[in-house]
Parts: structure tokens; C-alpha cells; sequence
């Protein structure tokens, strides 16, 4: 979502509410303070071991920059999705697939409310100085929307004040021969913040001054917050579950009226694509032209109702058939069926469920190994059926 501005971008779980987790980095923006060893809450009940290691990257262990005699080493990257969010390091399907797999090193360099620029910045400054063997992406479908921000947005949970921060931008910038390059804004990332949501009108802050005046003036922002959280929560929890019992959807017709849930991805001109187009092409031309995998991730309402797919279209027009591939993930999701909801944590939270993790890394590593670019381990489908459980289960 791109409110409350319209160069900013808004993360209800950004990493800058919590300062004993993350910490500011001036060319990616922000990144996890090293070794972080906490349990944390989940939404949907029970607790998560949070772990980061010395080096600042989410994982029980250590990695040496050069790649250990006979391991094959993939790098990870993405946003809250591919990162974990809400689940144990171990029940991670960066994790699950690596445990199967033993001469694997899989490294998730990962971290919530990344954009793809973000995640490329990632592999540029800190995940391509680790020697491996293939780089895999996961962009979610809302990274288009991140990339075009020049700042994120979230609500400060000690005064409830909506907190302005700059990240790093890329801007499109046009070649000689005509194509799209990159120019790189917001550098140094600056790390100042400012409260965004203080009234600029003369009048309304004077009404403030008074303590009766704050008050209210909070006490109507925070209900104007309440109405859009219950909104959200009434089409999670009543809305899409019963339009699913009823086995209606409503997306084919809402599709043939013009709408698409991401509208940036219905022709390869818009802005946006463009934009995610560049970074991705240069993602693939990173250190050691190593194979380059895109796979798109996606929210529960695509495993609910037959949504518009135009984001394929725009993503798998990537794929070159040699180093460039790109994967489709939501068909191992929509064969499971009634099931599929299961895979996020929903009503709770649309982060991935660990059911959700082990679907996923059945999913990545199934075609991985139809591209050929696996060339270790034997891979046998843990069935994710009905009842399928992860190794590690969560605390819970």
C-alpha cells in the first residue's frame, strides 16, 4: 500500500518499530542487529525463536565467505515473506529444504519490508561477497509498489505518531540504446526520522496545544486507524471464508469489469513494471553471473479465488531458457485444494503459516530440480497434503 503518501511506502510491521532487531544501514536502509537471540509472539498464538548470527543475517549459525570443500551454496533474498516472519529459523523453507538436502548451504539474506531494490542492494553490498553457486529471488507481489517509495511509513507503537523515514530509491534512468538503467537515490540512506502526521495547519495545531486538544486529536487518528484494521480484519475473517463456503468468486467478474489487484502488472509499459523489470536485470547480472532464479510469491487470495494473473505474464518474459529462470509457485499451493488457506496465518496475519513453509520449499525445490540446477540431494515430496508437519514445529 502506498498511503498515507504517495512516494512513501507503509509497513504495518516495518523493522523500525522495533530497535532491539533491526538497525539503521546506510546503503540498504536497514538491516538486523547481529546477534539478536529472542522469543517473540505469534499472532496466531505460541512463540517464535528469532536468532541472528554475528554477521547479521537471520540464521542458528555462522557462514564463512568462501563456499565450505563439496557444498553447493544458494543465496536467498526477499521481504517478510520469504524471511519468515513469525516463524522459528528452523521451520523457514530456506531451512526445511537444507536439512533434506546434505551438502546444501542455503543463506537467507531476507528481512522484512525490503522492496526488490532493497534486496538487490542486499546482494550487492552484503550477499555477493559470500562465493556461491545460485541466487534465488522471491519478490512478493506488493514489491512493486516498495520500489517506487522513496521513504517508509509506520506508526510509532510508544506515541502513536506516523514516523517518516527515508530508504534507498532507484529511479529509472534511460540508456543510450534506449533500454532502462538505474540511477540510485537517497544515498547515504539518511537516518533522521520525522513525525508525519502532526496537523500542518496553523489553526488545527493550535488546537492542539491545549491537553483536551491532543486528546481528541488522537483520539481521532487512532479511531480512524481502528475502522481500516476492522475493515481489514471483517474481509479476512467473514468475507473471503464465506464467499469460499458459498463456492463463489467474484474475481472473474470483477476481472471482465477492468479490475486487478495489481494493476501495475497488466502491460509491460507502466512505470512500475519498468522499474521492477531494471532491477531484476540487474540482479541477474550480479558477481559471478551465477544461475539466477525469480519466484514469485503471492497472498492467500490467490489460493481462495481464480484472481487475475497478469504478474506471470510481466515475470516470466525474464526467463532467457539458460542462467534467467523463472518459477511458478502457485500451482503447488492450488493443489492442495480446500487446503491451501492453511499455508498463511490468516485471519491472524497474511504472513506464511509453517505449514505454508513446508509447502513452499517442497515447491522451490521440486523446480529447482525440473530446471536442473540442483545437483545434490534426492528430493522425495513430503506430501503437502491434509496433515503434512514440518520436522521442527514452532513452539506453540
Amino acid at each position: 500500500m502506498n498511503e498515507p503518501f504517495a512516494n512513501s511506502a507503509a509497513h504495518p510491521n516495518s523493522p523500525l518499530t522495533e530497535p532491539e532487531i533491526y538497525r539503521h544501514h546506510p546503503v540498504i536502509g536497514v538491516e538486523y542487529v547481529p546477534c539478536v537471540h529472542l522469543t517473540r509472539p505469534r499472532p496466531d498464538g505460541g512463540f517464535y525463536e528469532l536468532n541472528v548470527n554475528a554477521a547479521g543475517i537471520r540464521s542458528n549459525r555462522e557462514y564463512s565467505l568462501a563456499k565450505p570443500i563439496d557444498v553447493y551454496r544458494i543465496l536467498v533474498f526477499g521481504d517478510s515473506q520469504a524471511d519468515g516472519f513469525y516463524q522459528s529459523n528452523e521451520c523457514r523453507f530456506s531451512e526445511l529444504i537444507e536439512y533434506r538436502n546434505p551438502g546444501l548451504e542455503i543463506i537467507n539474506f531476507s528481512l522484512p519490508g525490503f522492496g526488490t531494490d532493497q534486496q538487490l542492494l542486499m546482494f550487492e553490498e552484503i550477499g555477493s561477497k559470500y562465493e556461491h553457486d545460485l541466487v534465488i529471488l522471491l519478490p512478493f507481489l506488493s514489491n512493486i509498489r516498495r520500489n517506487l517509495a522513496a521513504t517508509v511509513t509506520w506508526r510509532d507503537p510508544k506515541t502513536g505518531h506516523l514516523i517518516v523515514q527515508a530508504k534507498p530509491q532507484f529511479v529509472l534512468a534511460p540508456r543510450e540504446d534506449g533500454t532502462d538503467g538505474l540511477e540510485l537515490r537517497n544515498f547515504p540512506v539518511p537516518e533522521k526520522r520525522r513525525i508525519a502526521d502532526e496537523p500542518a495547519d496553523p489553526t488545527a495545531a493550535a488546537s492542539q496545544s491545549s491537553g483536551l486538544g491532543r486528546l481528541l486529536w488522537h483520539a481521532r487518528k487512532k479511531l480512524s486507524a481502528a475502522r481500516k484494521l476492522c475493515a481489514f480484519g471483517i474481509r479476512k475473517r467473514v468475507i473471503y471464508p464465506l464467499l469460499s463456503r458459498l463456492g463463489w468468486d467474484p474475481f472473474p467478474l470483477l476481472g471482465q469489469l477492468g479490475y486487478d489487484i495489481y494493476p501495475e502488472y497488466q502491460a509491460a509499459d507502466t512505470e512500475e513494471w519498468r522499474l521492477m523489470a531494471a532491477i531484476l536485470r540487474r540482479f541477474a547480472q550480479g558477481k559471478g553471473q551465477k544461475p539466477f532464479v525469480v519466484a514469485p510469491l503471492v497472498d492467500s487470495l490467490y489460493t481462495r479465488f481464480a484472481v487475475g494473473r497478469s504478474y506471470w505474464e510481466r515475470f516470466s518474459s525474464l526467463a532467457d531458457g539458460e542462467r534467467v529462470h523463472v518459477i511458478d509457485l502457485l500451482p503447488h499451493f492450488l493443489k492442495l485444494g480446500r487446503q491451501a488457506p492453511r499455508c498463511f496465518l490468516e485471519p491472524h496475519d497474511s504472513h506464511l503459516s509453517d505449514f505454508g513453509h513446508s509447502v513452499l520449499a517442497d515447491a522451490v525445490e521440486s523446480e529447482l530440480r525440473r530446471l536442473d540446477i540442483l545437483p545434490i540431494g534426492n528430493f522425495e515430496s513430503h506430501g503437502a497434503g491434509a496433515d503434512k508437519q514440518t520436522t521442527i514445529q514452532n513452539r506453540g
